[in-house]
């Protein structure tokens, strides 16, 4: 007898000493065990293996069924419809009945053991997947469970996107995206008509076997008899005729979303469902949230920030880089970055929706955003200034901004050049709330940020812009290449020989210290940070980089992030051979999913060195993916400074 056998035999077995212990017969309807073996005639491609799973693959997705429960042994997706089998990440997701399965009339059915009266059924379509949960009393059929790893070399970070309520739950229809692969609108009918939730949860732990996201289905009850959902495989990107079979834009086409995690802890973006809330970062989801029009009924990427900034205005929510975030006490004050970033995020908000009445009811607490930022300018020279000095060796503290492992201090480029965005953003908003008086003061603001940053920051040695002017006067300047992308980007430098000449410096850099790596990104600074500039322990100077020497991480480690800016600036000066010269390699590795999963148990891919060893730790950064806007301004679809469509382009 094989081994098979002997398995059969077991399970016969159990199901009847189930049966007899329960007092029940066992349900649905008489059939032998060699009746579950037989396909389906009406089951289109679909198969039972060996071990009793049916495989169903098309062109759009691929599901592996488990053979006694009514769940997903396998799973990936394919969103542009080439048939890419990719790595499964899904999990059991727990179910605790017995069950007996049969397929009828295209039909799979999972009947529990002992239950008269319920059944899970899955139907496969070329680009859907239906699910119906059946049930004539309660407790009786167990909810169908999406669990997706967060750990391994293939994770998926997969997120539920749609209207979160206050227990964390998320209303139907909703999407469902897994970065890197695709994309599933998931709508529901029921007997009763209904609001339907998902139970939805993001788990972090140092444990990397808690590291999950799950999504829990509604199931049939005594109240509602029946629920069908439908998983449908839609494409979610700006469809640009000129480039729509160009195969170098998949990353482009697959990836547009993996900007927007939803955060299941936070209800609200994040950087990704099981990660932390960052304000510093806000502008960047916003840069693409803004453009993602309706992707299920009362679902979009502006319904998504809408509600995501609402949480912060209303809610006064807390995020990474403001003070006493988790009760820590890293940041005694906000970061230079954390209000501009929020401001911008607001702002495009209201530029893409024109919601009038948004503005005005959120007008005040804007207002003392921005007031926040500018009594930080002590000085009077119109730049926003951080807390700390800058001065080497000077950081008990986290850093200024987003790069808060590098000494940033006192005068920052980066964020003072968010801050010139922000506040002609804020003038415009407060304009909208018949507000002049405070339009036309931040107006002056950003001119001020303006009139002083290029003579502030220029270092003529590099003819490059430096990261930070500390308070004893000197520059800080390693090569920073997002600095130089943020200030002609976003148009705090204006002049096009100026700008021309940054990114000749820029380019020349790279060269000379040989970094051609682009499928990795481009790192954040080409020289190297000396211990004194390079922040590691909580309020303690502890200027060792033994931990991060150059390549690693925060220092010269090469990711996506902040890419965008220096492509869009090469973009916008016509420069598109050297814009493409880093965007296309980066595009290439979104497609190939190579920017997340994990290199042993704790290094991840989201940060790697030169040599492409991986030295990051979220596992999946979502602050990598902006570099996907870059092609609408390669395209003259996008003016980076405005950052939405030109001419009223619509998605």
């Amino acid at each position: 007898m094989n081994k098979i056998e002997e398995s059969k035999i077991e399970r016969r077995n159990f199901l009847k000493k189930t049966a007899g212990v329960i007092g029940l017969a066992t349900v649905g309807p008489t059939i032998s065990q060699a009746a579950v073996a037989q396909t389906d005639a009406t089951f289109g491609t679909g198969t039972l293996s060996k071990d009793q799973q049916t495989v169903r693959e098309t062109k759009s997705y691929g599901v592996e069924l488990a053979a006694y429960k009514p769940e997903f042994a396998g799973f990936w997706l394919d969103s542009l419809g080439n048939g890419r089998k990719w790595h499964s990440a899904i999990l059991g997701g727990g179910l605790e009945q017995i069950y007996r399965r049969e397929n009828s009339n295209g039909w799979v059915n999972y009947y529990p053991v002992g239950q008269s009266d319920a059944r899970t059924r899955f139907k496969f379509e070329e680009k859907h997947i239906i699910i119906r949960s059946e049930a004539l009393t309660d407790y009786v059929i167990e909810p169908f469970v999406m669990k997706f790893t967060h750990k391994g070399p293939n994770p998926a970070f997969a997120t539920l996107l749609g209207e979160m309520e206050e227990d964390g739950s998320v209303k139907l229809p909703a999407v469902l995206h897994i970065p890197g692969q695709g994309t599933m609108r998931i709508t529901a009918k029921s007997e009763k008509k209904i609001p339907l939730y998902f139970k939805y949860e993001g788990v972090r732990d140092w444990d990397l076997d808690l590291r999950f996201g799950k999504i829990i289905f509604p199931a049939a009850t005594e109240q509602c008899n029946w629920i069908e959902f439908k998983m449908e495989v839609i494409q979610v990107y700006p469809q640009i005729a000129e480039i729509e079979d160009d195969a170098r834009f998949d990353g482009f086409r697959r990836c547009w979303l993996n900007m927007i995690q939803l955060s299941a802890e936070h209800r609200m973006m994040a950087n990704h469902v099981s990660s932390d809330v960052c304000g510093l970062v806000y502008h960047e989801y916003s840069e693409i949230a803004s453009l993602t029009g309706e992707i299920a009924d009362g679902v979009s990427g502006l319904q998504i920030l809408r509600d995501s900034m609402n949480r912060f205005l209303d809610d006064g929510k807390l995020g990474y880089g403001m003070a006493l975030y988790k009760g820590e006490a890293s940041y005694p004050e906000a970061t230079l970055d954390t209000w501009p970033s929020l401001l911008i995020a607001a702002h495009n908000y209201y530029q893409a929706s024109n919601d009038k009445q948004w503005v005005v009811r959120q007008i005040d607490k804007l207002i003392n955003w921005g007031d926040q930022s500018l009594a930080t300018d002590k000085n009077g020279n119109g730049l926003l200034e951080y807390h700390q000095s800058g001065n080497a060796g000077d950081c008990y503290y986290r850093p200024a901004n987003w790069w808060d492992a590098i000494n940033f201090g006192h005068e920052d480029a980066y964020s003072n050049a968010l801050a010139y965005k922000a506040f002609l953003g804020l003038s415009e908003m407060a304009s909208v709330a018949d507000k002049s008086d405070q339009a036309k003061k931040f107006t002056k603001a950003a001119k001020k940020i303006k009139a002083s940053y290029y003579k502030t920051f220029f270092n003529p040695e590099t003819g490059m812009l430096a990261g930070w002017k500390s308070r004893d006067g000197k520059l800080h300047d390693y090569a920073f290449t997002f600095v130089q992308g943020v200030a002609i980007a976003y148009g705090v430098i204006d002049n096009e020989e100026t700008a021309n000449k940054l990114l000749d410096a820029t380019v020349k850099k790279m060269k000379e210290v040989g970094y051609n790596r682009f499928d990795l990104g481009l790192p954040g600074n080409l020289i190297a940070i000396p211990p004194e500039d390079y922040f590691q322990k909580f309020m303690k100077p502890s200027w060792d980089t033994t931990r991060h020497p150059f390549q690693v991480y925060e220092n010269g480690g090469a990711s996506a992030n902040h890419t965008y800016y220096l492509i869009s600036a090469f973009y916008k000066l016509g420069r598109v051979e050297e814009g493409d010269m880093i965007l296309l390699p980066i595009l290439k590795g979104f497609n190939e999913c190579s920017f997340q999963g994990y290199d042993g148990p704790w290094n991840s891919y989201d940060w790697r060195a030169w040599d492409g060893k991986a030295h990051g730790y979220e596992g999946m950064l979502v602050d990598n993916y902006l570099a996907v806007k870059a092609v609408l301004v390669r395209q003259g679809l996008i003016d980076p400074e405005r950052g939405v469509w030109k001419h009223d382009k619509m998605t």
